[in-house]
């Protein structure tokens, strides 16, 4: 998976994709199936959690595609506090 996160994300150096591959491994099946997918063959999963999906995290929050898989998970463990991070646009998720 490491690899096809390098070739549609080459902004990412070796120390952000080794944090985010550590995060991916924690996330919840159904998440990295989904973003094993999309990784693959560039179609989305429609996985709606309280009202949010990678589609709407990308175009309301301007997260990239990972970042918004990242938040599903964030929300799937911790549904509050996520939720109140990504009203509040700080979201830190996303490796910097």
């Amino acid at each position: 998976m490491k690899d096809l996160i390098l070739s549609k994300f080459p902004e990412y150096n070796e120390d952000q994709l080794s944090k985010i591959m550590s995060q991916i491994d924690a996330m919840s099946p159904l998440l990295k199936k989904s973003l094993q997918k999309y990784l693959e063959k560039g179609t989305l999963d429609e996985i709606n959690l309280l009202g949010y999906t990678v589609q709407s995290l990308k175009d309301n929050y301007g997260m990239n595609e990972i970042t918004a898989f990242l938040t599903l998970d964030y929300i799937l463990r911790e549904p509050e506090k996520a939720v109140e991070s990504i009203k509040k646009r700080y979201d830190t998720i996303c490796i910097k």
